[in-house]
């Protein structure tokens, strides 16, 4: 028995319903991370201002700006991606933040700097040991929350999305652009039956090449021809299912045969029509 896939008049499409749960599993948790960094460091900004400067990667005038604002904007973010709202615009920069994470921590790694990241508040200087520790999991980390925005940032559609109410008829359009081959090859394999169109060239060929002579009337040369005709049509019909062109010759032929079966039956003029013809 067939599945019913439509679910008040729209359409269910289970092939993409994992999708819209793994974007949910995505902006959840870069949301999260990305909020609880931003309150930890929200309260203590003369520390976020000292981690952004253990980096030396920026100009000393610019590490007040940077670390004041960087908390401010991680809790915004997060925010917007915690309810789904403008979330390709929250995993841009949410994306970009962590590309800029990797790529301080990787730097102060190569120069031999050993600080505390300061991701989730503190920072500053910390045993070389440590930091040989804390830095592959750091860059691993980040790195995973970089898929996550990437992957929002490509498909931003996800479950339980402010998004939804705001942009549902935009994303329902865009939906349709991106509907898989194979269903709509289904679909139209549903609306047009196969071999319907063969079918019906096949009855109209029938009866073209069955009234192409009459049998009271027919000349032995015109019945032979008819004959002829019937068993083209015959022979072309078990085909013409799988190919059409197949029953476009058949219907051609028979039409031919057809003429030349009139032409051979025309009756001689009689000389009662020739003395009209005189007179």
């Amino acid at each position: 028995m067939a599945e019913d896939t439509s679910l008040a008049g729209k359409e269910y499409r289970p092939s993409r319903d994992w999708k819209n749960w793994v974007g949910l599993a995505f902006r959840l948790t870069l949301g999260i991370v990305l909020l609880v960094a931003g309150l930890k460091k929200v309260t203590h900004l003369d520390a976020s201002v000292l981690a952004v400067h253990a980096y030396q990667l920026i100009p000393v005038e610019f590490d007040t700006v940077v670390g004041y604002a960087l908390p401010l904007i991680e809790i915004m973010i997060g925010l917007l991606l915690i309810v789904g709202m403008f979330t390709r615009f929250a995993a841009l920069i949410g994306s970009l933040l962590m590309a800029a994470f990797i790529f301080a921590i990787a730097s102060v790694w190569r120069r031999g700097i050993s600080i505390d990241c300061g991701c989730f508040g503190g920072g500053g200087p910390i045993s070389q040991a440590q930091a040989l520790k804390q830095y592959p999991m750091e860059i691993l980390r980040d790195s995973g929350l970089f898929i996550c925005g990437f992957w929002l940032l490509i498909r931003p559609r996800s479950l339980f999305a402010i998004d939804s109410w705001l942009f549902g008829r935009e994303e329902e359009s865009e939906l349709n652009l991106f509907r898989d081959e194979d269903e709509a090859e289904v679909e139209h394999a549903e609306d047009t039956p196969a071999g319907s169109e063969a079918d019906a060239v096949v009855e109209h060929a029938e009866p073209a090449a069955a009234d192409a002579v009459a049998p009271e009337t027919a000349t032995p040369a015109a019945a032979a021809a008819a004959e002829d005709a019937k068993t083209v049509v015959t022979d072309n019909t078990s085909a013409a299912a799988m190919k059409p062109e197949a029953t476009a010759n058949a219907e051609t032929t028979a039409k031919k045969t057809k003429t030349k079966a009139k032409k051979k039956n025309r009756p001689a003029p009689t000389n009662q029509t020739k003395e009209k013809s005189d007179v």
